[in-house]
């Protein structure tokens, strides 16, 4: 009988009542071992002996301690057996826990570093807190406009001050989201978005339909206007038509469409509801409307699907 970590009604009931974030949930998966339980646990049920020799690099006591974690964020579902010696098994639930597993699952053998069995490296996971942060704080919005010093990055930021940026460029430096480019007149360093900064994006749009789909309650769930906006100015660049992040304008309208032009060619055009924008950036579905020539918007957003989701290492 399916039954909820430690048989709290509570905690049975949190996943449709405790709307976690975009953030929330990338932190949970920066801890590493949930990442791997919901990919161990992609292969099928599996006892909790068996699942924590199948989460290497882990310890037993990790693994249980992010259980009843992926449990309250509504993923998964034990079974007590009865009779005889207690067993637990562990299974995805149908829908929440099958679709967030597919998304990590896309998401780690696009851009992750990967392990000679098809295990993501431990230490790979710990930089999705990272992205949390950058989100969060509203840094990859600032970025996704071109290049910035930290003093004007810091300008349009309310959540982290010029210091506490200053403190943290080494960390973003260091886990490959921030590259620095040509110096300004004042030689102050400019920092811009890197191709692996630029393809989570991806998995922030999947986060976003997953929250969508599975947590209604939530008032903020799926992404806003303005935030599809940001991933897709992050992710233009990526394709040859969005080299540089100047070369393409994203605008939300009145009626909650997002559009992107480009400016080079500006009859040249894709506009759509948020959802239909995920469907372009997590299936390659073209169900937005294009303007001018439609071979040319398709063969765009054919590749901006390619570049976010074809292996890369980094």
């Amino acid at each position: 009988m399916a039954t909820s970590y430690g048989g709290s009604e509570a905690i049975a009931r949190a996943p449709k009542e405790a709307a976690a974030s975009i953030g929330e949930i990338l932190r949970l998966l920066s801890a590493g071992a949930t990442g791997a339980i919901l990919l161990a646990l992609g292969e099928g049920p599996m006892q909790t002996k068996v699942l924590t020799h199948r989460v290497r690099g882990y310890t037993p006591r990790t693994v249980y301690r992010y259980l009843p974690k992926l449990a309250q964020l509504g993923v998964l579902e034990r079974d007590d057996e009865p009779g005889g010696r207690p067993r637990v098994i562990h299974t995805l639930r149908e829908g929440e826990g099958d679709e967030l597993c597919d998304l990590i699952n896309r998401f780690a053998r696009a851009s992750m570093t990967q392990l000679p069995d098809g295990q993501v490296k431990p230490e790979a996971w710990a930089s999705l807190g990272l992205l949390a942060d950058l989100w969060e704080a509203g840094v990859v919005e600032e970025l996704s406009r071109g290049p910035k010093s930290p003093t004007e990055l810091a300008r349009g930021l309310d959540a982290l001050s010029y210091h506490q940026l200053s403190r943290r460029i080494s960390q973003f430096e260091e886990s490959g989201f921030f590259a620095a480019t040509t110096k300004g007149r004042r030689r102050r360093d400019r920092y811009s978005l890197t191709p692996k900064a630029r393809r989570t994006m991806g998995l922030i749009a999947g986060i976003g339909r997953w929250r969508q789909r599975h947590l209604p309650t939530a008032e903020d769930a799926g992404l806003t206007p303005a935030e599809m906006a940001t991933v897709l100015r992050a992710v233009f660049p990526l394709t040859g038509v969005g080299g540089d992040s100047r070369e393409v304008e994203v605008e939300t309208r009145a009626d909650g469409s997002v559009r992107v032009r480009c400016r080079e060619v500006s009859r040249n055009c894709a506009a759509g509801e948020v959802e239909d924008w995920m469907a372009v950036l997590l299936d390659g579905d073209l169900r937005v409307e294009a303007g001018g020539d439609p071979r040319v918007v398709e063969r765009c957003l054919a590749e901006l699907h390619e570049a976010l989701w074809t292996p890369s290492p980094f």
